[in-house]
């Protein structure tokens, strides 16, 4: 398990590197990463600031080693299977491209 109960982290790269682990990640609505995370089926997102929804999750997490290791497994296959560089950049470049596009700027 790893915690993240930050109160400011715009983008928290460590957040991706966690669950490429297979570590059930429980991060803040802070965290930037968070807009990656589906709450409850492969971590869960706290509200920031909040010391009893924090301390609820990491007791959920505590009791329950098959959730935790369930929902570990899943965030593994979830960042297999869409956050590899070579993707990230090509969603990147896909951005990048439209925005060209709509300012009528050949992007290659």
């Amino acid at each position: 398990m790893f915690v993240l109960p930050t109160l400011e982290d715009a983008f928290a790269l460590v957040v991706f590197e966690t669950r490429a682990a297979g570590l059930l990640v429980i991060a803040t609505d802070h965290a930037g990463a968070c807009e990656a995370i589906n709450d409850s089926q492969d971590a869960f997102v706290v509200p920031a600031g909040d010391v009893d929804a924090l301390a609820e999750a990491i007791a959920k997490i505590v009791a329950s080693p098959d959730l935790r290791r369930s929902l570990g497994a899943a965030a593994r296959e979830k960042v297999a299977g869409g956050y590899s560089w070579n993707e990230y950049e090509g969603r990147v470049m896909a951005v990048i491209d439209a925005r060209c596009q709509s300012l009528g700027v050949d992007a290659d």
